[in-house]
């Protein structure tokens, strides 16, 4: 443990000395230079003690041998520098086009399951509204008065269409719950909405043939309260897990894994 907390204290330390010099290369460059000028003027200012060492070149040619190989230095450097610069640059622009990607699939994604949920709760109320026998039930009290010949006619008719209505809006409902996994919670949903239409239409025989009622009327309402408190259920766990994509703060391959693993 205390190697790991010195290594990271010497780590830390040459952080700080490069970031140093990164930031004061100009000052250090010319501090340098002026340096090393200085000190070959001294070295040439002062007699070779011995002939073998004795300079065979000239002060200014040895600058200039200097002066160029530093230049070649500095435009490695240079050049190495703009390609650390222009790769992080390329990495930052992939990652926000990958971002913008991500966003621009979970903004598809929030839009579908939006749209999904409106359907399916318009399609709930049409089914609801189409089971509702009891408008066809006062429809046909208006013309209580009626000849039996005419009201007979009339309450087949009457019941005949409330029957292809309810069978209709069943159709449709159970379609737009087929584009939703195929769990526990949509296999029960659904087979409620069998029995809810089964006992609305069990209720429109029994009127359209002018028979009681009574137990009909009964078995429909336990199967329609069973029913909305079901579809209630359905559609707030939707909703939650709408509410999850949209303010859970999720990135793309979490919300592909929520979906996925209903």
């Amino acid at each position: 443990m205390a190697n790991t907390e010195h290594f990271d204290k010497k780590t830390s330390k040459r952080k700080i000395i490069r970031k140093w010099f990164a930031d004061h290369f100009i000052f250090v460059w010319v501090v340098s230079s002026a340096l090393f000028a200085f000190i070959i003027h001294c070295l040439f200012s002062t007699p070779a003690p011995n002939e073998w060492i004795a300079a065979k070149w000239g002060a200014g040619e040895i600058l200039t041998f200097v002066s160029t190989v530093a230049l070649g230095l500095l435009a490695v450097w240079q050049n190495k520098r703009f390609k650390e610069e222009n790769d992080e640059s390329q990495l930052r622009m992939e990652k926000l086009t990958k971002d913008a990607n991500e966003i621009s699939i979970v903004q598809k994604i929030v839009e579908h399951e939006s749209n999904k949920l409106l359907r399916l709760r318009t399609k709930m109320q049409m089914f609801i509204d189409a089971c509702n026998t009891q408008e066809t039930v006062d429809d046909v009290s208006d013309v209580a008065q009626q000849p039996p010949d005419f009201m007979k006619i009339y309450i087949k008719i009457k019941m005949d269409s409330r029957d292809k209505q309810i069978r209709l809006a069943t159709v449709e409902l159970l379609s737009e719950l087929k584009t939703y996994p195929n769990n526990d919670s949509t296999r029960e949903l659904i087979s409620l909405i069998s029995d809810y239409c089964n006992s609305s239409t069990e209720v429109a025989k029994c009127i359209r043939e002018c028979s009681d009622a009574t137990q009909a009327y009964t078995i429909k309402a336990a199967k329609e309260k069973e029913f909305i408190r079901k579809s209630s259920n359905f559609i707030a766990e939707r909703e939650v897990l709408l509410d999850k994509t949209i303010y859970g703060n999720l990135s793309l391959d979490e919300i592909r894994g929520l979906y996925c693993q209903e």
